[in-house]
């Protein structure tokens, strides 16, 4: 009776632990399903539903779009039904970091905190509530699944191969998930690496292939000097680890990260030099991953676990956050991989003196309630458009993007002062599209000689046509005596 009970009582604390997580991650996102769509949300989202980008026979990244058509035909477009779809994606995520955690090893408890930390940690806030972060969403959630899968005693080899493929038709990096399931095999946790080698090399090939065949434009290299692409990936290595130990005054501008000295004196800086250290070590760990001398089998999941956090680190900083210098989601996959390394790495707790595992307990319990209270707190920033860029003026009040998007709305509210202060703002920065912020402004206030001068200036300027005949037809409006909407 015990042999047959003690797989049951393993099988219902595995599912509390993801029940929590999940539960964690619903209970503080169920607000975003009042929220409306914002920033990029409208490029994917239509009037008759999602667009579909990429080629004409296959749309760029096909998993979201699915997802995004899923959503329509549930909500008829609204978008609560969106929004719902990011909350379930989020709460799969946790609880398969919970269940990941597990499977390596880690405790309940530990398993639980991990899926816990991923459903509130602040980082993953834009991820959650914009309906654009639905990519990063998809993709660490087929990564996950494909781990899981690589995982099981079973190793069901050919579903963690669909799932990882699956990683990379929602975002191109998801096929970073081919090389967590090698590193896996190759710590000993997965399938024996000459078993799975042709499987893991016919999963790279496809996962090079497949965005090609879909039509997706990027990631590409970035361009720039030497000593400016060292700068860049250094500064967003600090920037990166210091945002997934502390979270906070977080933005969805972070335009000094895109502004990187391309003289090399730059790489003295201090952000440099912490850089430098952190992708040294992120990098010795990979390696380390690569020897099974001096290891012992009990410590293969935690080898396993922190090589998978510092392949997903490395990638992060050296190429993915380059084309976006700091976006938070991009440290989505970040902060489930150090979450469970964290939950596997301490599975000694229970053998640790009693005051030294109370104090670890309230630790952790404080990380987790600042995290969850970060989050709650940063959530509102993402109701609509004009809470969004309210709030990125504040913390990023060098970024001339967050001024030129809340002008717009300022004076599409009728708040001409408030947006002519925004717009001085963004053309002090050096923002090119601040000009057509002027020129409406000036339509607004009678002065259609000045908008029509500054719309011809912007198309000599080469700026986007969409926005400078938005534009123009906005100061014919006025013309006309039409009132704008």
């Amino acid at each position: 009776m015990v042999a047959a009970g003690a797989p049951r009582a393993q099988r219902r604390l595995r599912l509390a632990a993801e029940a929590w997580a999940a539960a964690a991650a619903i209970a503080l996102y169920a607000v975003t399903l009042g929220f409306g769509f914002v920033f990029d949300d409208r490029s994917l989202i239509g009037p008759d539903g999602p667009v579909a980008l990429g080629n004409e026979w296959l749309p760029y990244r096909p998993l979201r779009y699915l997802s995004y058509l899923v959503d329509h035909w549930v909500g008829g477009g609204e978008p609560w039904a969106y929004h719902a779809g990011n909350v379930v994606l989020h709460a799969l995520v946790a609880g398969l970091s919970a269940r990941v955690a597990r499977l390596l090893g880690a405790g309940a408890a530990a398993a639980a905190v991990a899926g816990i930390c991923v459903a509130v940690h602040p980082l993953g806030v834009e991820v959650a509530a914009y309906v654009a972060g639905r990519r990063d969403l998809l993709a660490t959630a087929m990564g996950l699944l494909a781990v899981a899968a690589w995982l099981s005693p079973r190793g069901r080899t050919a579903v963690a191969v669909v799932c990882a493929l699956l990683a990379v038709s929602a975002k191109e990096s998801g096929g970073l998930y081919v090389l967590v399931l090698a590193l896996a095999s190759l710590t000993g946790v997965g399938p024996a690496l000459g078993t799975a080698r042709l499987v893991l090399v016919a999963a790279g090939a496809a996962a090079f292939l497949l965005p090609v065949a879909y039509g997706a434009i990027g990631p590409t290299v970035p361009a720039g000097s030497v000593c400016a692409l060292v700068v860049a990936s250094t500064r967003l290595a600090a920037h990166y680890a210091a945002h997934v130990v502390a979270p906070f005054r977080l933005s969805i501008e972070y335009p000094t990260l895109a502004r990187v000295s391309t003289d090399c004196s730059a790489l003295a800086s201090a952000s440099s030099l912490a850089g430098f250290a952190l992708l040294g070590a992120a990098a010795g760990a990979v390696v380390a991953a690569f020897s099974r001398r001096g290891w012992s089998a009990d410590a293969a999941p935690a080898r396993f676990a922190w090589a998978w956090s510092a392949s997903t680190f490395l990638a992060v900083a050296m190429m993915i956050g380059m084309h976006e210098p700091g976006v938070d989601r991009h440290a989505y996959p970040l902060i489930v991989a150090v979450s469970i390394a964290l939950a596997v790495s301490v599975r000694g707790l229970p053998d640790w003196p009693a005051p030294f595992k109370h104090a670890a307990v309230g630790i952790t319990a404080a990380f987790l309630a600042v995290f969850a209270l970060t989050s709650a707190l940063r959530l509102p920033s993402w109701r609509d458009e004009r809470a969004l860029w309210s709030a990125a003026v504040v913390r990023a009040p060098d970024s001339g993007r967050a001024h030129h998007n809340l002008a717009g709305l300022l004076l599409a509210a009728g708040g001409h002062e408030a947006a002519a202060a925004h717009v001085r703002a963004a053309r002090s920065l050096g923002y090119p599209p601040a000009i057509l912020g002027d020129a409406a402004l000036a339509c607004a206030r009678g002065r259609i000689h000045r908008g029509r001068v500054l719309v011809e200036r912007a198309r000599a300027r080469n700026l986007p046509p969409a926005e400078i005949d938005a534009v123009s037809a906005y100061c014919e409006k006025k013309v006309s005596g039409t009132i704008f909407p």
